[in-house]
């Protein structure tokens, strides 16, 4: 296992919690959250007493506090943290929802009450999943029977996002779930876990095929796009490591066309008198692969030595860089949009206003997506500093290694090198 691919390791601690929502909220949340944390800890040691939790080498209290950092990190407000950090010792049966209601109130009781409900669900369709899954014999014998399993599993997949949508009235209730399922997937992929090897493969698939998609359905594209690389890399290593060699192929290929974005960004921006920071990163290693099977017309089942043989033309592959750019202001934000689209044709379709209708989790920008040099897709988002911190405040120092493509400052000066993704 090469550098890069070694697992990110994360540490959680409360100290860290009560920094990142008090950077984010205002004081009376931080102190809904202190009193959520010193419920948690009340009922730690009777947790892992009497019933520890049994899939994870890690202690109840700290996935607890891990679920919250991570709903934290994501904006979620203190009702949405704190329900993470009770929601364990209640599914255990170690601390009461009447308990939850009397401290932390009526929201936050049934956010723990409904997701309780709907992991319920989960299980027996899990146990399904169990029940019809292939032994590795059949599916040494039969390649037939594994891609119905598979098709079976999709389904299962399908449904399973319906019932969410249905029945999940707060969205508190699926982030929960969503963070709950990041931080499963960051155990196994450092191996901090006790699944067997069976239902690790059905909790990486249900990752890859419900909760990375229903992350993407809440436009927690981050957190999708991390779940969904961690899950492609534990089930198909080979195809992950060669669609990482792509990547840094074309980054490196199109080190000129990133020369001309800035150059051309620079004359535009110094003639609106516009400050600009730019970042940029590539299509995230799933998102990519998807693409590239898509485009040969491959099914994302297919062996790695029909992609390898495939011509693949990528300069017809989508939105494979992403440039986010970052100004001083509000008005900033829709001149820089306009200047882009003076310079290149937009995707009318593809330019959406979340400053004007912000996302759930309060990210805010303009995104556009537009053609330039031979109509190579660029996705180009525009954002405050303010923005950047609301959406990401612990940004990328855990997901990506963004790498500065260009800093415009106030005397002109040009600074410009490639950026890279890290997982």
């Amino acid at each position: 296992m090469s550098v890069e691919e070694q697992p990110f390791r994360r540490e959680y601690t409360a100290q860290r919690l009560l920094k990142v929502v008090g950077q984010n909220t205002p004081r009376a949340e931080l102190e809904m959250v202190t009193r959520a944390l010193n419920l948690a800890q009340d009922v730690h040691q009777e947790l892992v007493n009497n019933q520890p939790t049994p899939h994870f080498q890690t202690s109840a209290l700290e996935q607890a506090i891990a679920v919250a950092t991570i709903l934290a990190q994501a904006r979620v407000d203190a009702n949405g943290v704190s329900a993470g950090l009770v929601y364990e010792a209640v599914d255990t049966g170690l601390l009461t929802l009447e308990r939850v209601r009397d401290t932390l109130g009526d929201t936050v009781a049934t956010v723990v009450e409904k997701e309780i409900s709907l992991r319920a669900v989960e299980n027996k369709r899990r146990k399904i999943i169990l029940e019809q899954s292939p032994t590795e014999t059949d599916t040494k014998k039969s390649s037939t029977k594994k891609r119905t399993f598979r098709t079976f599993g999709r389904r299962q997949a399908e449904l399973t996002q319906k019932m969410y949508s249905s029945v999940a009235e707060d969205p508190r209730t699926i982030l929960l779930r969503l963070a709950y399922q990041l931080h499963r997937m960051r155990l196994i992929a450092s191996g901090a876990h006790s699944l067997n090897n069976q239902q690790m493969l059905i909790l990486v698939r249900e990752t890859r095929e419900i909760f990375g998609p229903m992350a993407r359905e809440q436009e927690m594209v981050g957190l999708a796009d991390e779940m969904e690389d961690l899950a492609f890399k534990i089930l198909e290593l080979d195809k992950y490591r060669w669609v990482r060699t792509q990547i840094e192929a074309e980054n490196k290929r199109r080190h000129a066309y990133t020369e001309e974005v800035q150059a051309t960004l620079r004359e535009l921006f110094e003639k609106f008198a516009l400050k600009a920071e730019v970042f940029g990163h590539a299509e995230h290693v799933y998102g990519l692969y998807k693409k590239i099977c898509q485009a040969i017309n491959a099914d994302e089942d297919e062996p790695l030595e029909r992609l390898q043989s495939a011509s693949i033309d990528f300069n017809q592959i989508e939105v494979l860089l992403i440039f986010s750019i970052f100004v001083e202001t509000l008005e900033d934000c829709y001149q820089a949009l306009e200047v882009v689209h003076e310079l290149w044709q937009p995707k009318t379709e593809q330019i959406k206003d979340f400053i004007a209708n912000p996302k759930p989790n309060g990210y805010q920008a303009l995104h556009t997506t537009v053609s330039y040099l031979a109509n190579l897709a660029v996705e180009m988002r525009i954002r405050t500093y303010e923005m950047q911190n609301t959406a990401d405040p612990d940004s990328g120092a855990e997901h990506w290694r963004y790498k500065k493509i260009y800093l415009l400052t106030p005397k002109g000066m040009l600074l410009t090198s490639l950026w890279e993704p890290r997982h």
